[in-house]
């Protein structure tokens, strides 16, 4: 394939008042770009199997860039010795809106004896919305941490729901030290809502029918960090069990989640 080469500033803007000590407002404003990754475009691995059939990816050297302006406004709140002498509450929403031109996404056909590949393409013109919300609570015992999402997307050719948008996720985070042995133990719960949403969504298969709807599901981790102290400062190591109940999941595209997985962590910083 030829060389390419894609270059673009990314600019971004913002504004924060704080009118009081626990009342923060704030705007924001910004250009982003991203180029088609390596994988993107020229990936020609097989993807999945179906018997005696095998579904490759096709390499795309003419994806575009993926460019888009999103702009965001909201506001935070701050408490300190809300319920004791020693803890912090800290609230946090905002509204957001994107404008993207060439966003990147992947297409899967499937014919048994006719079109049978996966690959990129640019969407031209589409738009995505939502709200980020987050509560955060901590004292000498635990940090808690709540956090909701919601983003709707729309493909603006079609006017159908973009299938790799992910439907209302909520995120409960607690985290425990234990004494002060650098050692702690967390929880992370991730619940999701059904896709019935997007219903009408634009799904680039062979048959152009729009994805399933697929269900909700609750997705349980946990971990045990050690974050180094004395000589051992800058080193923290994380052991996670990943959905440790082994919930069967699946993307808005149908894709299969993982399981049950283990994984450890590392990192030094100097």
């Amino acid at each position: 394939f030829a060389d390419r080469e894609a270059k673009n500033w990314s600019t971004q803007g913002a504004v924060t008042l704080k009118p009081t000590d626990w009342l923060m407002l704030f705007s924001a404003y910004s250009q982003a770009f991203r180029t088609p990754t390596l994988t993107e475009l020229y990936n020609d691995s097989i993807h999945f199997s179906m018997g005696p059939f095998a579904n490759r990816w096709r390499p795309n050297p003419n994806l575009k860039p993926e460019s888009n302006v999103t702009r965001e406004a909201g506001f935070g709140l701050t408490f300190d010795q809300l319920l004791s002498n020693d803890d912090s509450v800290e609230f946090k929403a905002s509204y957001f809106s994107i404008d993207a031109k060439d966003r990147i996404t992947s297409e899967v056909h499937t014919e048994f004896f006719g079109k049978n590949y996966s690959g990129y393409i640019n969407i031209p013109r589409s738009k995505s919305w939502g709200w980020d919300a987050a509560l955060d609570y901590q004292n000498q015992w635990f940090d808690w941490t709540l956090a909701y999402n919601r983003t709707r997307g729309i493909n603006l050719g079609t006017r159908q729901f973009i299938n790799s948008i992910n439907p209302d996720t909520v995120t409960s985070s607690l985290n425990v030290p234990i004494a002060s042995s650098g050692f702690s133990a967390g929880w992370v719960l991730t619940m999701a809502e059904n896709t019935k949403f997007m219903k009408n969504n634009d799904a680039k298969t062979s048959s152009r029918r729009p994805y399933a709807p697929q269900a909700g599901y609750a997705v349980h981790d946990f971990y045990l960090s050690y974050r180094g102290q004395g000589s051992l400062n800058g080193i923290t190591t994380t052991a996670v069990l990943g959905n440790a109940f082994n919930k069967v999941y699946y993307s808005p595209q149908a894709i299969p989640q993982d399981g049950r997985n283990a994984k450890l962590l590392f990192s030094y910083q100097w």
